[in-house]
């Protein structure tokens, strides 16, 4: 069986709307392949205004990984991601950082990375969402409906006659990839049919692992997946260590963290009412006490037996691949089948 050949890609999307633009790579066995992307607002104005609002054209073509890697560094630089008509806000080959942007909030509070001299931005348009704007700020609704942004130490929060708007919430998925925002008592959530994200995300992660392939690219796959098994594909923190720069500046970040002020823990207490606890500063505990409150914390059972997330698991580590991961018990005579030994190294 022969290998297919390999295309490495560097294209372009256009809006044929408003002409803006996105450039991207792509490694491929078919070089007319349906992708469109993967960047955040590349794929949000996808499903805004429809794929066929769109075109794609390949810019380069080349014959390895490296040489579509420099090319993509070449074109989407900083002058690039800084212009107003591009979808593009990383900066290219693989260089994975966010430099000069800002996260920020528009009028429909919609949260985007833009570049911080994009003119919405400099002209107060767009919002940072970040520094402190809503710092010792809750979103809360009155027995009317209303919703409303007061300082979390309004008499009218602190006794409970305006409540969190999220309290009681959850946000689910319907059977058409609907998020919604219902009461944790809503028939449908109880009944199943409208599944949390929070649970949807845990199973879609059971028994998956994030890789790198030869060629640089990150994914999940299954724990069994052969690739995985037979070392093709490397689990991503194999062989990863900190450098000795890195150590010593994680070491100077945390000298004196504990120490009175500088511990975010310092002066600060936990106090609980109609099973709500809240953290709050101890200086103003007594006006807490007052109004009902009392010291202490509601603690979360732990769970135990089957609901234990690690009940009926083993570890197995492979000598060869230097590598532990952790398995459920009825595949154990698989992987000792395979060479891999019981524990954890």
């Amino acid at each position: 069986m022969t290998n297919k050949e390999l295309y490495f890609l560097v294209y372009k999307i256009t809006n044929t709307l408003n002409n803006m633009i996105y450039i991207g790579i792509h490694v491929t066995e078919k070089i007319n392949d349906k992708y469109m992307g993967s960047g955040t607002h590349i794929r949000r104005a996808i499903k805004k205004y429809g794929m066929e609002k769109f075109e794609k054209s390949i810019l380069y073509n080349f014959d390895n990984y490296d040489d579509m890697l420099n090319k993509e560094a070449e074109l989407v630089n900083e002058e690039f991601i800084a212009r107003t008509d591009t979808y593009n806000i990383v900066l290219g080959g693989r260089q994975g950082n966010f430099k000069n942007c800002v996260f920020v909030k528009d009028k429909n509070n919609n949260y985007l990375w833009v570049h911080k001299t994009d003119s919405r931005y400099l002209l107060g348009e767009l919002i940072p969402s970040a520094t402190g704007i809503c710092k010792n700020k809750v979103n809360v609704k009155d027995k009317n409906g209303n919703m409303f942004q007061i300082d979390k130490t309004d008499p009218r929060y602190l006794s409970g006659e305006l409540i969190a708007h999220s309290k009681g919430k959850i946000t689910v998925k319907d059977k058409n990839d609907n998020y919604l925002n219902v009461n944790i008592n809503d028939e449908r959530y109880l009944s199943g049919e409208l599944i949390s994200i929070g649970k949807l995300n845990s199973i879609n992660m059971i028994n998956k692992v994030m890789v790198k392939d030869k060629y640089g690219n990150y994914l999940f796959v299954n724990k069994n997946d052969p690739k995985y098994l037979s070392g093709e594909l490397i689990f991503l923190r194999k062989d990863r260590k900190h450098s000795e720069k890195s150590k010593k500046i994680m070491s100077n970040s945390h000298k004196g963290t504990c120490l009175k002020e500088k511990n975010s823990q310092y002066g600060t207490c936990w106090i609980m009412k109609n099973d709500i606890s809240r953290k709050i500063i101890k200086v103003e505990l007594e006006k807490y006490l007052t109004d009902g409150w009392i010291q202490g914390r509601k603690m979360k059972k732990v769970k135990i037996g089957k609901l234990n997330s690690r009940y009926g698991t083993c570890w197995m580590h492979n000598l060869e691949l230097k590598i532990s991961k952790q398995i459920k018990k009825e595949k154990l005579q698989e992987y000792l089948n395979l060479g891999w030994i019981k524990g954890r190294k």
